[in-house]
């Protein structure tokens, strides 16, 4: 039986079940225009006996007062992204914790642009962001801890994620982040998080504890590194960028190890609308080490995917998709080194219409992955 796209990368098939909660996404690429929701048979917020027998009407800003209700929309937009659906309806469901597909529909919008993007602000400057995901380790108690940071203004920028670990009968925060201030550039970017992970480990080392920074420190915790950018739109040829052109090379030459987290965070075409006009991408591991001058061009090629308007868009084929899940590293190299060989063919055709530093940048992005590969 031939899988369906969406199957590759880990979302299962369902078939309709009472007892599940469901929903109907309806959108264009990464935006949905209409929401609508249908609770399991039997529960409320109240637990009295329900019959939900029709779907209501969900606005995006309630979704998450719904139990994994943005999981549950990430599945639906993310099955049309693998599907290469840009207009769709998708029917998801939920039943416990897990989320399937029951079907997707291809909804053949002839003139989809009015209704696919907001309006761009006028006068608006793309900008830059980050939010880093680490945790701290007591040595002594031998065991993960939160550690808060004394001035008021800084933690909004080191600060808890909102996962809980319990211990015993108490439960804490124990995933760290660190929330960068917007910048205009990848360098800048990357001395606004050099300043906080000095910041973080200078208070860790005070206080005898550990920065740990692998994707999967303990137990369910996967940490991961998101890039965040305002006024851009969140196409499927621009996040299909990110994956064939960020994640496919770092998860070949440097982030070799990570494979658990890929079937669960580290989904390809993981991103998410934020409130800036633009949208976050959220596939990569935590990237803590990488924060260092010898990095610079990491931060500089996350800079020119981000704000490059004019690249190719990359449909992964089968087999690209199950070495990326698989950890297939040998087959990742070879299909990251020939998207990168064939985007220099296209810059050198454009070199015009791009920045004039974009072939430079592409050559030192290649060096960069082959001595990574090296250290790792």
């Amino acid at each position: 039986m031939v899988r369906k796209s969406y199957e590759l990368h880990g979302i299962k098939s369902m078939q309709v079940l009472e007892n599940a909660t469901q929903l109907i996404v309806e959108g264009s690429e990464f935006y949905p225009h209409k929401i609508a929701i249908k609770e399991a048979t039997g529960a409320d917020r109240n637990y009295t006996h329900v019959n939900r027998t029709t779907f209501s009407p969900l606005s995006i800003s309630k979704i998450n007062q719904y139990y994994l209700g943005q999981e549950m929309l990430d599945t639906a937009i993310m099955t049309a992204y693998y599907c290469h659906i840009r207009t769709y309806s998708v029917h998801v469901q939920r039943i416990g914790k897990e989320i399937g597909v029951i079907s997707v529909r291809d909804m053949k919008q002839r003139d989809i642009t009015a209704t696919t993007y907001p309006e761009k602000e006028p006068n608006s400057t793309s900008l830059l962001g980050a939010d880093l995901e680490v945790m701290i380790w007591n040595k002594t108690k031998q065991k993960f801890v939160a550690i808060p940071m004394s001035k008021d203004g800084e933690k909004k920028k080191i600060g808890a994620d909102r996962a809980l670990l319990r211990k015993g009968t108490a439960f804490y925060q124990p995933i760290i982040e660190l929330r960068a201030v917007p910048k205009a550039t990848g360098e800048e970017l990357l001395h606004e998080l050099q300043r906080l992970k000095h910041q973080l480990e200078t208070k860790s080392s005070e206080n005898q504890l550990q920065v740990v920074s692998e994707s999967n420190p303990v137990g369910r915790f996967f940490i991961g590194g998101h890039f965040h950018v305002s006024h851009q739109h969140a196409t499927f040829r621009r996040i299909s960028q990110l994956d064939a052109l960020l994640t496919l090379p770092l998860s070949a030459f440097c982030f070799t190890k990570e494979i658990e987290r890929r079937e669960m965070y580290g989904m390809l075409g993981a991103a998410r609308l934020n409130p800036y006009n633009g949208f976050e991408y959220r596939s990569l591991p935590s990237w803590y080490d990488l924060i260092g001058s010898e990095n610079e061009i990491f931060f500089q090629w996350v800079e020119f995917l981000l704000l490059e308007p004019d690249l190719p868009d990359y449909r992964l084929p089968p087999p690209v998709v199950r070495a990326y899940y698989e950890g297939n590293t040998v087959r990742l190299k070879e299909v990251s080194l020939m998207y990168l060989e064939e985007l220099r063919q296209v810059l050198n055709v454009t070199e015009k219409k791009t920045s004039e530093t974009a072939s430079k940048r592409l050559e030192r992005w290649i060096d960069w992955l082959k001595m990574r590969e090296r250290l790792t």
